[in-house]
């Protein structure tokens, strides 16, 4: 679970405790998306005769600097007092989404973990029933992918299937940006439920990957694809030229999803189409990865 915390400023300077982040749910509405935040805050103890009671906390929530919207109370919060026996109390609060809001969201977000700005509100009443505000600079919450993609899922957000992409270790040491760049694309097109543009994003990146020789030093998939196919025993292929083979013919598949013409305007793409071409682009991906990773560490 997300476990940020973050200071919630109480009057005139003073602190009025703090709050962690605990849980993060989603839910759909009627034309929006809802997104349930548990807080626990914890206030501070203060000195004896004196009382700060919390009765709103709002949070602006921000995302690459761009205002997304405000996290407001759920109703049926009750007041939360910082005095001489404070103790740690749950607030619940929510923030709508609109359908363009979260596609731009995830746009930005371009597969990685949620990383959001939040600025506190706080409304008070002090114990000489005096109402009083504070608020503070922002605070970064961060969510973890697998948790995001669980509030995607819990909205049912384009009821697509929601999928993560386990990347090995040698993507990120390796120069395949272009190659990872179109996996993103091809992963964010499909959950907004884009199936053909997700499809046609796969084939750009099969093709880059299949047609990868690692500077000469290692014979592209492709040309292992065709050496495979010479060989009149199927017993005979070895797992790496299978896979070559069937990464070859679902990059001759994908490239219908880039044709509007011929056989490619019969071609009828679903959200399983896209799933299945994003997991065999991504096991693609992987396999070159550390089939370049085993080059390398093999030369002298």
């Amino acid at each position: 679970m997300p476990a940020d915390t973050f200071r919630i400023p109480g009057h005139e300077g003073m602190e009025f405790g703090s709050a962690t982040v605990l849980l993060v749910r989603g839910q759909p509405g009627i034309g929006f998306y809802r997104v349930d935040i548990t807080l626990k805050v914890n206030p501070r103890t203060i000195k004896e005769g004196e009382r700060l009671a919390m009765v709103d906390l709002r949070l602006d929530i921000s995302i690459d600097s761009k205002p997304l919207g405000i996290a407001v109370p759920t109703s049926g919060q009750n007041q939360i007092s910082a005095w001489t026996h404070s103790s740690e109390s749950g607030y619940a609060l929510h923030i709508d989404i609109t359908a363009d809001q979260l596609a731009a969201l995830e746009r930005i977000r371009a597969g990685r973990d949620l990383q959001l700005q939040a600025t506190p509100h706080a409304k008070f009443i002090r114990g000489t029933g005096e109402q009083v505000s504070g608020w503070d600079s922002g605070s970064q919450i961060v969510i973890a992918q697998t948790e995001w993609l669980a509030v995607l899922q819990q909205m049912g957000y384009q009821d697509t299937v929601v999928v993560e992409i386990p990347l090995p270790a040698p993507v990120g040491s390796l120069d395949m940006a272009k190659e990872l760049a179109d996996l993103m694309s091809a992963r964010l097109a499909m959950l907004q439920g884009r199936w053909r543009d997700a499809i046609g994003q796969c084939r750009d990146c099969l093709e880059l990957t299949l047609h990868r020789d690692a500077k000469g030093s290692l014979a592209s998939l492709a040309a292992v694809a065709v050496q495979a196919r010479q060989i009149a025993k199927r017993e005979d292929q070895t797992q790496e030229q299978r896979l070559a083979i069937v990464a070859d013919s679902v990059l001759q598949l994908t490239h219908l999803a880039r044709h509007r013409k011929g056989t490619g305007a019969l071609a009828d793409w679903g959200p399983e189409d896209a799933a299945t071409a994003v997991a065999v682009t991504a096991l693609v991906m992987r396999l070159q990865a550390l089939r370049e990773r085993d080059a390398s560490s093999s030369q002298p």
